[in-house]
């Protein structure tokens, strides 16, 4: 009897549990149990780096990422910097132009889903090389025995990466240079029109159109104009060839062809979109950079079980 009434007290003094529970595999933390491996910090991309409440995540290398952002991070501050264009060859040894640089756009954005997806641009390849136009929708040059530049690509954020009508903010790349021997068959800038030479220069992209393509000279091809997202390619047909357009909001139109000894026109350069806009300084290169500062509140658990023991249990 003793024994049954020492079992019946030891239960009633007994303290009661505040919502702590046996999980083999887990971690709790003050009202949110977390099931974690041996390590529950957050981990960010291998792009992005903290200091202090800030994190700041750059891309600089072409090609397309993927951003989680869980919980509330506030405003996103964003940098971005468009593809420029390749150089066009000289035709028998005589010209050769410079590609147009890419746009720089900063901005802030305060709405945006917890899924971005960015974009940064490539340079266009030199006449030299190809004249290739830059990841994400530089345009080519133009065929022919000498080259344009390709133009450059832009670098962009969206909230779906199949979807350019999604896109958050765009930083326009550089008109490819026409190949040849005017005094300015230079690729545009962002924004710009591309240099003529006997073959025109492509149109530059606008808020809402693509560029024109530049006209043909004595022989070959007009340039096609831009379109969304998407530079013109160059004229070609001929000896001397027209550069790639840049991309962009819209892209710019590519240049015209021209026969030799003449010169082809340099590709127009893609129309940028966001806050602040200007013309990125030279040798630069293309990028994404965003920066936000995460809620502490707010608990990731990436891939792993979150339970909120307090909207399940009243613990008093």
């Amino acid at each position: 009897m003793d024994s049954e009434l020492t079992s019946q007290k030891s239960l009633r003094e007994r303290p009661r549990s505040r919502g702590l529970g046996v999980f083999a595999a887990g971690s709790l933390a003050l009202g949110h149990l977390t099931l974690l491996p041996s390590s529950a910090a957050a981990q960010f991309p291998s792009e992005c780096t903290a200091s202090g409440t800030t994190v700041t995540c750059t891309y600089s290398s072409p090609g397309q990422y993927v951003l989680d952002l869980f919980g509330g991070t506030g405003d996103l501050h964003v940098v971005a910097i468009g593809g420029s264009g390749g150089a066009g060859m000289p035709a028998e040894g005589i010209g050769g132009s410079d590609g147009g640089q890419g746009g720089q756009v900063t901005s802030v954005i305060s709405e945006y889903p917890p899924r971005l997806f960015i974009f940064v641009g490539g340079d266009g390849v030199s006449g030299h090389f190809g004249g290739a136009g830059g990841f994400n929708g530089g345009g080519d040059s133009g065929s022919g025995a000498f080259l344009g530049g390709g133009g450059g690509g832009a670098s962009d954020i969206r909230r779906n990466p199949a979807d350019l009508d999604s896109r958050l903010i765009v930083a326009a790349g550089g008109g490819g240079g026409g190949a040849g021997s005017a005094p300015d068959n230079s690729g545009g800038h962002a924004g710009a029109a591309g240099g003529s030479g006997i073959g025109g220069g492509g149109g530059p992209g606008t808020e809402s159109a693509g560029g024109t393509g530049g006209s043909a000279g004595s022989s070959g091809d007009s340039g096609s104009a831009g379109d969304v997202g998407i530079g013109g390619n160059g004229g070609g047909n001929a000896q001397i060839a027209g550069g790639g357009g840049g991309s962009g909001l819209y892209g710019g139109g590519g240049g015209g062809a021209d026969a030799a000894p003449g010169s082809a026109g340099g590709g127009g350069g893609g129309s940028s979109f966001g806050d602040d806009i200007s013309i990125a300084p030279p040798t630069t290169q293309p990028r994404v950079v965003i920066s936000f500062t995460p809620d502490p509140a707010q608990e990731r658990c990436t891939g792993f079980l979150c339970i909120d023991l307090g909207s399940l249990f009243n613990f008093s």
